[in-house]
């Protein structure tokens, strides 16, 4: 699963980048670039829920669970990607606070 959220990663900042250049001369590739984003987003949010790994390390010293890095990656990714499908709606909505105006 964290490498598969890595992927997705990689393929979000693709989908940036796509929209980024394309975007100019084709609108219709914002609408496409959200669907992907809200795609891989409930993807990321259900690696979440279902991760069946280890999620938290007992040190002793620690007063509070420290998170393992593999559920930290996966959850990352996933708060990482969130906020972008708001700044992608924004964009649409005629506030090009993501790819400029």
């Amino acid at each position: 699963m964290v490498l598969i959220s890595i992927v997705l990663d990689i393929i979000t900042v693709l989908n940036y980048v796509l929209q980024y250049q394309i975007g100019k001369h084709f609108d219709f590739i914002f609408y496409v670039g959200i669907g992907i984003q809200a795609v891989i987003a409930i993807t990321l949010l259900l690696f979440a829920i279902t991760y069946k790994g280890q999620k938290n390390l007992n040190i002793p010293l620690a007063k509070n669970d420290v998170p393992t890095l593999r559920y930290s990656v996966i959850m990352a990714s996933f708060i990482i990607n969130i906020p972008l499908i708001f700044l992608y709606v924004l964009n649409l909505m005629g506030n090009p606070i993501v790819f400029g105006g």
